[in-house]
């Protein structure tokens, strides 16, 4: 797990998550969907990529009750290593 990464992540998400009092995916890939893209504006690699965006599924993952399955977060993390067209909504 990236501890930069996962610091951003918690600094963007939670303020978001305690204002609304729940954790939701939408906020979830709005903030995602932003840190991702700073970080490709920094990085061409496909796998400092892939290790932020599991990272942050992770650490968003570790907040619900009930958890995602393994494929539910494999697909999520899917879905923004390859910037899906899906996710302009969140920018």
């Amino acid at each position: 797990m990236n501890d930069e990464v996962k610091l951003l992540f918690e600094m963007a998400y939670l303020p978001v998550a305690h204002s609304k009092n729940r954790y939701n995916g939408n906020d979830f890939l709005e903030v995602a969907v932003k840190l991702l893209d700073e970080i490709r504006k920094r990085t061409n690699s496909m796998e400092e990529i892939k290790q932020a965006a599991t990272t942050m599924v992770h650490c968003f993952n570790e907040l619900l009750d009930p958890k995602l399955s393994y494929q539910e977060c494999s697909g999520m993390i899917n879905l923004l290593v390859k910037n899906s067209p899906m996710l302009n909504n969140f920018r």
